[in-house]
């Protein structure tokens, strides 16, 4: 009797481990970026940030996984490791003052003509930048008053996508001060959880910026 009790035992804990194992194996086959995503919060520990895998903007989460999933672990860790140290280059940029007094963004109707100029943020690198588009007067000595639309356009990694902007006239309207919120992205699908404001201010009819001046 005890040995049929313990067979019995045995045989319960065999088919327990065993559903166990399976169970886990099954978690992992239907989430193959779970390892890689488990590696990537010890390795935002490690560099003192918030790291995230995400769809890239031209594709869908199934792109990241093929993307991830070619990867060992070793080879992993390399290519996180190399993209956080080449994104560090965009935290040099050029803080400037932005007014309290700030709107949010109202589209204006196209009735006149809306000066597109843009801000590089990355000294040398032309693919990647904050932009806003702001109506101006006959002869763009002033804007309007008025702004069209405002935001980023990423070409290239590292590189900033706006989420969201808000922007301020001077009181002669001779220039706009603008105040983007951002999210780096170090690749097409790997991004740093934390958000940052990047200011710059624009003049009217003056061209373009970049950190280290005008272009």
């Amino acid at each position: 009797m005890k040995k049929k009790l313990l067979s019995t035992l045995l045989l319960a804990g065999t088919l327990l481990i065993g559903s166990t194992v399976s169970a886990y194996a099954q978690d992992v086959s239907s989430d193959p970026l779970q390892p890689y995503e488990d590696r990537l919060e010890e390795l935002s520990t490690e560099l003192g940030t918030g790291l995230a895998i995400v769809a890239p903007e031209d594709g869908t989460i199934e792109d990241a996984i093929d993307f991830y999933s070619s990867m060992s672990m070793d080879e992993f860790d390399s290519y996180v490791k190399d993209a956080y140290e080449e994104a560090e280059s965009l935290d040099v940029v050029t803080e400037e003052y932005v007014s309290e007094e700030s709107s949010s963004l109202d589209v204006a109707p196209l009735a006149s003509i809306a000066y597109y100029q843009k801000y590089f943020y990355n000294s040398g690198n032309t693919n990647n930048y904050l932009y806003v588009r702001a109506y101006v007067n006959s002869d763009t000595s002033k804007y309007t008053g008025e702004v069209y639309d405002i935001g980023s356009v990423q070409k290239s990694y590292p590189s900033y996508k706006c989420k969201s902007a808000s922007y301020s006239f001077s009181s002669n309207k001779k220039t706009i001060t603008c105040n983007y919120r951002v999210t780096k992205y170090l690749s097409s699908t790997l991004i740093e959880t934390t958000t940052k404001n990047i200011s710059c201010t624009f003049i009217a009819n003056g061209g373009n910026i970049s950190a280290s001046g005008s272009v």
